[in-house]
């Protein structure tokens, strides 16, 4: 296809459609001749919302761990959302809801065990 000369080189930021959530955008490269395509990642307007999305199923605790780390203004303020979700879910019985959420601290746990290994 030929490009008329009044016509755009490339396509502006403008031209696309607004989205109502941000998204980031993930690539992986792991050789010179091999890369992933990027990844598209829905990124919640608030740190609760990544753990409703995934207390709901709609996401599996790895991405929510990440949305929640990318949103949230602090570790502690992370760790005390998530911490008042589970407790949350336990006092109202919501015992699916609490393993879901439960997954997501077993996942930052180790993260944070891993890290500290690999630094001393």
């Amino acid at each position: 296809m030929r490009r008329t000369p009044d016509a755009p080189a490339f396509h502006s930021q403008a031209a696309r459609k607004p989205t109502s959530k941000p998204k980031a955008t993930l690539m992986l490269n792991f050789s010179r001749g091999f890369s992933l395509p990027p990844l598209g990642l829905t990124v919640p307007e608030k740190l609760e919302d990544a753990l409703t999305q995934c207390a709901q199923g709609e996401s599996p605790p790895e991405i929510a761990l990440m949305q929640l780390l990318i949103v949230s203004p602090s570790e502690e303020r992370g760790e005390r959302a998530l911490g008042t979700a589970i407790w949350d879910a336990l006092e109202n019985r919501e015992g699916r809801t609490a393993e879901r959420l439960g997954a997501i601290h077993q996942l930052w746990e180790s993260a944070r065990k891993m890290v500290q290994t690999a630094l001393r």
